[in-house]
């Protein structure tokens, strides 16, 4: 089965840091991403530098190698030619995948994924939430998966904005908006907390503009923690949420015409860790088991993350609201219930209690 790389010239104007033909050298590094290339279309990726950035700063890029075999593309991404400022402390590496058609069309992606050596080999795998230590030796998730690339348009930059300012992302905006966490339950005569003493941060999602098109939702990509805080332990239905710093950041693109293209994404770079609560509607779920007296903790980041499609209260900034997961974690994500003398029942909503992704006392 033949690969081969399917890269873009990079003008020297170019947006990028790499040298021409990210693929040559040898042999491409792991896999990072992959998906279906469009019709016709010319496929590229970007490491993305991860700074907390201000308004105005601009973002630095290195490309990445490519391949194409068929219908399919795969990003791959050596660590060992990557700088720090590309992947986090945390193995965290942001990227986009920008597929250019014939006719000057942008299709594009944004997403986040974490270098997880196996058997000392690098490997990447996608970012589901917290990044904390996962049960087993199962992988966290496998490859970013791409979808349908969303269609940016044919946004071709004013010729003023193309001739005076550089053709590289740069951030316009920032906005803290509030981001839902987590939930608790707690049945009369028991009482609940969520415990957070290290966020590794979570995924939330990326919503894209362009003019004369509606926003779409993509990808999701990770977001910064590193704070902890313990709530009171409390018997009243509590939703938990934290803020957000959301980044409006204009992707501009150097097209193969020489054209500045650019899409507008608005984009998570960390939380603040300052928590809110409000008040619950109680959920009635089936799936129980009966559990002793005492503390017990839904923890086990090997079970399914806590999850909204629509977690992130973003519409008052972008126009819609975002989803958001959070893996549970002992230390970085956990909810912990304290059971009295004769023991109560657990439940959750969609597996055992230990596994799920909501769960409640009863």
């Amino acid at each position: 089965m033949m690969i081969v790389a399917l890269v873009a010239p990079v003008p020297a104007s170019a947006s990028v840091g790499a040298p021409p033909g990210p693929c040559a050298g040898g042999p491409p590094g792991p896999p990072l991403a992959q998906g279906l290339v469009p019709d016709g279309a010319q496929v590229r990726a970007f490491a993305r530098a991860d700074a907390h950035t201000q308004v105005g700063d601009e973002l630095a890029e290195v490309e990445l190698c490519v391949t194409v075999d068929r219908d399919d593309f795969t990003v791959h991404a050596d660590p060992s030619e990557l700088s720090s400022a590309h992947v986090q402390a945390d193995g965290v590496l942001d990227f986009r995948v920008v597929a250019e058609s014939g006719s000057g069309e942008l299709l594009v992606d944004h997403a986040s994924a974490r270098l997880s050596p196996v058997d000392g080999a690098a490997r990447w795998e996608r970012v589901t939430g917290s990044g904390g230590p996962r049960s087993g030796a199962a992988p966290i998730g496998g490859l970013v998966q791409l979808g349908a690339l969303a269609d940016a348009g044919r946004a071709v930059a004013p010729v003023a904005r193309a001739a005076s300012t550089a053709c590289v992302p740069t951030v316009i905006n920032s906005n803290w908006v509030k981001a839902r966490i987590a939930s608790i339950f707690p049945a009369p005569g028991l009482r609940a907390r969520l415990r957070v003493v290290h966020s590794g941060g979570g995924s939330y999602q990326v919503a894209m503009k362009v003019p004369n098109h509606p926003v779409q939702r993509v990808e999701m990509m990770h977001a910064d923690g590193g704070w902890g805080a313990v709530t009171r332990l409390s018997g009243a239905q509590v939703h938990w949420s934290t803020s957000v710093r959301y980044l409006t950041i204009d992707n501009r693109y150097r097209a193969t015409d020489g054209t500045c293209q650019y899409y507008l994404t608005f984009e998570p770079d960390q939380e603040s860790g300052e928590l809110t609560k409000e008040p619950a509607a109680r959920p009635d779920y089936d799936r129980c088991i009966r559990v002793a007296a005492g503390r017990w903790l839904r923890a086990d980041a090997g079970g399914k993350p806590y999850s909204l499609t629509y977690g992130v209260s973003a519409a008052g900034v972008v126009g819609v609201s975002l989803g958001v997961t959070k893996n549970y974690g002992e230390s970085s994500h956990a909810l912990v219930y304290e059971i009295p003398p004769g023991g109560r029942r657990m439940c959750g909503k969609d597996a055992a209690p230990a596994a799920a992704s909501v769960v409640m006392g009863k």
